[in-house]
């Protein structure tokens, strides 16, 4: 009863970040034009290509020696396995900003460096959200782990009311 209990923990978020999802995705299509939709996608998908590159799959060696770990050690391992990430995400954020103009030109068709400040935010906060909802499940913390989903959920849907209000002001 109690493995159901967790796992049922976990789905929570999921379930409430999946309505969350089916109740927001037509508003933001009505709300947001086609053409700004596409800068939003370009924004996405740079924003989780670079977040791929910049966790180096340390992300993935961190729940490998989880448990291999002593739990006094464990802390050790996550600030070994988070440190290269925020190194790493240093270096692009250097580069974002020095290139921001071709960058945003690409993203947006228009020359920010708003929306390039705003990237090199979400990715550390990638970076630090993704570790976090590592640690707390590798914890087992499902009650946490399904509110950590849902406020990532609704940050994203900040982001994209921030994303929509720019680019609508830009352009």
């Amino acid at each position: 009863m109690g493995l159901l209990r967790k796992l049922l923990g976990f789905s929570v978020g999921t379930a409430i970040v999946t309505i969350l999802g089916l109740i927001s995705a037509p508003i933001i299509t009505r709300v947001i034009d086609t053409t700004n939709m596409g800068h939003l996608a370009m924004f996405n998908t740079a924003f989780n290509l670079i977040l791929g590159f910049v966790l180096l799959g340390l992300n993935h060696a961190y729940v490998r020696y989880y448990s291999e770990e002593e739990p006094s050690q464990r802390a050790d391992l996550l600030k070994i396995c988070l440190k290269n990430p925020l190194k790493t995400n240093l270096v692009i954020s250097v580069i974002l900003l020095i290139f921001y103009k071709p960058i945003s030109l690409w993203m947006v068709k228009k020359q920010s460096l708003f929306i390039i400040v705003l990237l090199i935010i979400y990715l550390f906060f990638g970076i630090l959200s993704t570790f976090a909802l590592l640690e707390v499940r590798m914890r087992q913390k499902s009650k946490v782990y399904s509110f950590l989903t849902v406020i990532l959920k609704v940050s994203y849907l900040l982001l994209v009311i921030i994303f929509s209000l720019y680019i609508k002001i830009i352009i």
